[in-house]
């Protein structure tokens, strides 16, 4: 059976366009099944028909939303937004249990390249170079308009010749 872990949702009936699977990475990233919590919503908005901490099973699920001028994000309603998505992409039935949620907001959570990142990049590499932190991937040196896997593949060849004197440089090629 294929597991699920981190899952795309290009659809316009949900909030969220990444949700990943936390209990799906480790049994200790939701409580234990024995473990009595109470109800606190049904998915459909309804009251719990009980208050009474129940045992599980549990699981967990984090709801990346992307918000900037082009996709406002109604922040009064979002949990309440987030939760109808997860119904309406079938993640979730209406008639489910939600023992817990949690909200937090960043304002600048992921890199999104821009017009100016090059600038920033010529500025900000050499400087963080000089105290030997090599910044790589997506928070670095990568080009999303001109990288691929064999892109990021050399990454570590251009560091360690640098400071292993015994090492000798690594060629790497495009297949």
């Amino acid at each position: 059976m294929l597991i699920k872990i981190q899952l795309y949702f290009p659809e316009d009936d949900c909030p969220f366009y990444r949700a990943t699977i936390f209990s799906n990475y480790s049994p200790y990233n939701q409580p234990d099944e024995s473990v009595k919590l109470a109800t606190q919503s049904i998915a459909d908005g309804s009251k719990p028909k009980s208050t009474e901490p129940q045992e599980g099973p549990y699981w967990s699920i984090m709801l990346e939303i992307s918000e900037s001028s082009m996709k406002p994000v109604d922040q009064a309603n979002l949990m309440r937004d987030s939760i109808q998505g997860l119904i309406n992409t079938e993640m979730i039935r209406p008639d489910d249990e939600i023992v817990s949620t949690y909200h937090r907001r960043f304002d600048h959570g992921y890199p999104t390249p821009s017009l100016e990142r090059e600038g920033v990049l010529k500025e900000l590499l050499p400087k963080l170079q000089a105290k030997d932190i090599y910044s790589r991937g997506r928070f670095g040196s990568w080009r999303y308009e001109v990288n691929n896997i064999f892109s990021v593949l050399p990454c570590p060849a251009l560091i360690v010749p640098k400071n292993d004197p015994l090492s000798r440089p690594l060629l790497f090629t495009e297949v």
